[in-house]
């Protein structure tokens, strides 16, 4: 299986993505999520008829496996489980210099949550005088929910 290496930027007014390891792969959006959409599908172009002659086989077989590298952004993994007919969501990342967790009986809710209470956390750390890195700061941030139930 190839890896794909797909950078991702903070730009003035959104993100941008390219591969660092394939030619002519690039996304762009507003948030990283958009970005990200963005670029899968500039993958799903090299799959058209036109195009898979120049395509890498990787792309073609569906043999590859896409890796994110953040520049000046970043991605939060937000581990989800059911716990006592609630869902609890835990971000354990050194970068929070904590734990936050939120637990909500509805998932729409909890991916709500868990966006304010790291906001309130970060703010926090900031009014404490922690050394928080800007794309944090600015909320440049992706959230990954991994859910385990």
């Amino acid at each position: 299986m190839k890896e794909i290496i797909v950078v991702i930027e903070a730009s003035k007014d959104g993100f941008r993505a390219y591969a660092e390891n394939v030619f002519g792969l690039y996304g762009a959006g507003s948030t990283i999520e958009e970005c990200k959409n963005s670029f899968l599908e500039a993958i799903e172009i090299y799959k058209e008829p036109d195009m898979i002659d120049s395509a890498p086989k990787c792309i073609v077989n569906g043999d590859c496996e896409i890796i994110y590298k953040y520049v000046g952004c970043g991605e939060l993994v937000v581990n989800v489980d059911w716990v006592e007919e609630n869902y609890c969501a835990i971000v354990d990342d050194s970068i929070l210099d904590g734990v936050v967790v939120v637990t909500e009986k509805d998932y729409e809710k909890l991916k709500l949550s868990v966006a304010e209470s790291i906001d309130f956390h970060v703010k926090g750390l900031i009014d404490g005088g922690g050394v928080v890195p800007e794309w944090l700061r600015e909320k440049k941030y992706a959230l990954n929910f991994v859910n385990r139930f």
